[in-house]
């Protein structure tokens, strides 16, 4: 089997070998009009040659690599013959007048009609095409002569790949992940070229999971949110209740989240809480003494509870509250209770607010005893820790 790698790397050197003794000779021709006119040649001419390049962009390529040309916008193609190892490039090194040659791209600089020229470009481009007939060369389109647009690339004849090719394949799904998953520049020449309809099924997937990741990637930012939010409230319950009764408030306000966040699939939990007071009156004491009065149970028992909605989101790792409502009831035991005309007076006060994972605060029951010997302040705290509620008296 001929070795292409071996083949192509042949041709290139001995085409850059002709065409750099093609200019030596042309520019040696100018140098000796200009001696005869007395000038100095090397201050007045440019100084124009090629070699073989062996960079990594000249040899062989693989499909990620290629992809990454694509990208990068130095190359047009998938199907390139550096993927088959049957391309190669020259570079060309130039100076100006009197200066170092070097690697450039400059041909306009290298080549004109002007004094400090020996060569227009059109007849470079002439003789360039003769050596490449010799060395059957063609040019990155597969074709014979000066390849515009790239034409310091050299490669066999047939060398092109099917775009069937698996590595081909490779090099598309490789340049879209590059663009739209790794962020690289988009080469629109080549996306809206004859590529144009072998890339849309891939670019297709590929922004899908792009897509995908972008909706993944906010979602993270969106539980790392901490949105502000906090409920304040009185409710008068209760107020100089003397006889067995129960009462709730209405709804104080909600904390949620703000309607413009996509917050995601929404979850509601219903959580409640409470615990109760008991009080005796100085009149119990002596009634119990006459054997006028029970001797087990209380005079006033009051209970008060909280309940709410805890709302989370499937986009939010910070939840909320909804629908808070306080309730309180009192009770009324023993005929001691009623003889003495006791009243109980029960007030709830809240201050709940959102700037963690969950919303946090304390539900205050300020109740108060009063009977014609004697009053009593106490309290019933409920603590409220997202779903967690703790309740205790005072």
């Amino acid at each position: 089997m001929p070795d292409a790698a071996g083949t192509i790397t042949t041709k290139v050197k001995a085409f850059a070998k002709d065409i750099t003794a093609y200019l030596t000779a042309e520019r040696l021709k100018k140098e000796k009009a200009l001696k005869k006119a007395g000038k100095d040649a090397d201050a007045t001419l440019v100084k124009v040659s090629f070699e073989y390049s062996s960079s990594a962009g000249s040899v062989s390529r693989t499909p990620e690599k290629q992809a990454e040309y694509v990208s990068k916008g130095t190359s047009w193609t998938c199907a390139g013959s550096h993927l088959v190892d049957k391309a190669r490039h020259v570079k060309m090194l130039y100076g100006a007048a009197g200066s170092k040659p070097g690697v450039s791209w400059d041909l306009k600089g290298a080549f004109g009609a002007k004094d400090h020229h020996f060569m227009t470009l059109s007849t470079l481009q002439t003789k360039w095409a003769a050596l490449m007939k010799k060395h059957d060369l063609k040019n990155h389109k597969g074709g014979d002569g000066w390849g515009k647009g790239d034409a310091f690339h050299f490669e066999l004849d047939d060398s092109k790949v099917p775009r069937s090719d698996k590595r081909v394949q490779a090099c598309l799904l490789h340049y879209a992940k590059l663009t739209r998953l790794e962020g690289k520049p988009k080469n629109t020449k080549f996306e809206n070229g004859s590529w144009k309809s072998d890339l849309k099924p891939v670019l297709a997937k590929i922004q899908a999971e792009a897509d995908k990741r972008a909706q993944e990637a906010k979602r993270e930012e969106m539980k790392k949110l901490r949105i502000g939010a906090e409920i304040k409230g009185t409710a008068k319950l209760l107020q100089g209740a003397n006889k067995s009764s129960h009462a709730s408030n209405t709804s104080w306000a909600s904390m949620v989240a703000p309607v413009h966040e996509d917050r995601g699939k929404e979850t509601v939990r219903k959580v409640s809480g409470g615990s109760a007071l008991v009080w005796d009156s100085l009149g119990r004491s002596l009634f119990e003494k006459l054997g006028m009065a029970e001797t087990k149970g209380f005079d006033v028992q009051v209970k008060a509870s909280v309940a709410f909605e805890l709302v989370q989101y499937a986009n939010l790792s910070q939840s909320f509250i909804r629908n808070l409502v306080p309730t309180a009831s009192v009770v009324y035991n023993t005929p001691v209770a009623r003889w003495l005309s006791m009243s109980v007076t029960g007030t709830s006060r809240i201050i709940l607010k959102a700037n963690g994972a969950d919303p946090a605060g304390t539900v205050v029951f300020d109740v108060v005893f009063k009977s014609p010997l004697a009053s009593e302040k106490r309290k019933i705290l409920i603590d409220i820790t997202g779903s967690k509620v703790k309740a205790t008296s005072q």
